[in-house]
């Protein structure tokens, strides 16, 4: 007698197959997008019509200084994440200015990411503009000028690279650098080919990733249409584990060297250094920076203390989700966030002597 397969069991293994074979069909759909993406590369995109939504990689494009990897192209007026982000003639988040510094004018230069940059914030709403006018208004006998070059991923190595090639142009008095997180890894684009057949990822369990970890879909790893791909997954700053062509610009030791250059730079140019330090974590990198950059006479403002302060005033028990931040899974400041640290950065220069 031949023994039969019971139908449940039949049924569950066509399930199992069916499961399977989908599963298969979403793998191999993600892997052709990213793909038809990457063949687009050659293709330059087109500026981005004015008032039209952008996301970040149709604000990109190479830059021409290889450690800068990226830059914000110039002449931008898009609507990014609900607000309008407008760029000048060399990619800043800010009005033109002058080549030339006027008689009577003191520059701040910023250098950061998305922070500085006002990631989710109006424009008048970002700190360093906001900064701009608080010292204008205190101190009007002086004509102050506070130019924003952040680009949102940018780590610290980058950030140099962007004072070398344009910062040091504007001849600043004072340069603002914004610490987080991500300045010991690896930059949030990258040029760099991707083999999409690889069996060693899947770009489906990426994607369901991305989900749960609260990544909002349009800023989904792609194309930028130039040549720039995203770097997908969790930040990186192991050196060991990124491409070679990086390795040299994430981790502790970039950091130091950054800030050596930094420290050089300052001496040679003549400029002060304000290091600013975001959030109220106290992690060991952060540690470690502030202390780094007190060695090196940096001066230091950790916004934490004045974060506390605020949520102790207010009775808020927690810094995330406030009104201190865009939300609780986007922990870039609001525009009351920005205006917090504008006020603590006055605050500490008036105290130190260095304005007006």
């Amino acid at each position: 007698m031949h023994s039969r397969i019971p139908p449940l069991a039949v049924n569950l293994l066509l399930v199992l197959i069916s499961s399977i074979a989908g599963l298969l069909v979403l793998e191999l759909g993600l892997r052709s997008l990213a793909y038809a993406e990457s063949r687009a590369l050659a293709r330059n995109r087109p500026q981005p019509a004015a008032g039209s939504k952008a996301r970040m990689v149709h604000m990109i494009r190479p830059s021409e200084h290889l450690r800068q990897i990226y830059e914000m192209r110039p002449n931008l007026d898009v609507i990014f994440r609900g607000e309008r982000v407008t760029t000048n003639r060399h990619g800043f988040r800010d009005r033109d200015y002058s080549d030339v510094k006027s008689p009577g004018t003191k520059r701040i230069l910023g250098l950061g990411d998305s922070i500085m940059f006002g990631w989710g914030v109006a424009q008048e709403e970002s700190y360093p503009e906001l900064l701009e006018t608080m010292l204008n208004e205190r101190f009007p006998s002086t004509d102050w000028e506070v130019l924003n070059t952040a680009v949102p991923g940018y780590n610290t190595a980058m950030e140099m690279a962007v004072l070398e090639a344009h910062g040091l142009s504007f001849d600043p008095d004072m340069v603002v650098v914004g610490f987080c997180g991500n300045d010991f890894d690896l930059p949030q684009f990258i040029a760099e080919s991707e083999n999409h057949w690889r069996l060693d990822r899947s770009y489906l369990a990426d994607l369901v990733a991305r989900r749960l970890s609260g990544a909002p879909p349009e800023e989904d790893q792609g194309g930028d249409g130039f040549g720039l791909r995203r770097v997908p997954g969790t930040r990186n700053s192991n050196p060991i584990e990124v491409p070679d062509r990086y390795r040299d610009m994430v981790g502790w030791e970039s950091y130091e060297r950054s800030l050596a250059t930094l420290k050089a730079l300052s001496e040679q140019h003549a400029f002060e250094v304000v290091n600013v330090f975001f959030g109220i974590e106290q992690g060991k990198g952060k540690t470690r920076a502030i202390e780094l950059s007190s060695q090196l006479g940096f001066h230091v403002v950790d916004l934490a203390e004045a974060i506390r302060a605020y949520l102790r005033e207010h009775g808020i028990p927690h810094y995330r989700p406030s009104e201190l931040v865009r939300s609780e899974k986007d922990p870039h400041p609001s525009a009351l966030g920005h205006r917090l640290c504008a006020e603590e950065i006055l605050r500490y220069l008036t105290a130190q002597g260095l304005v007006p």
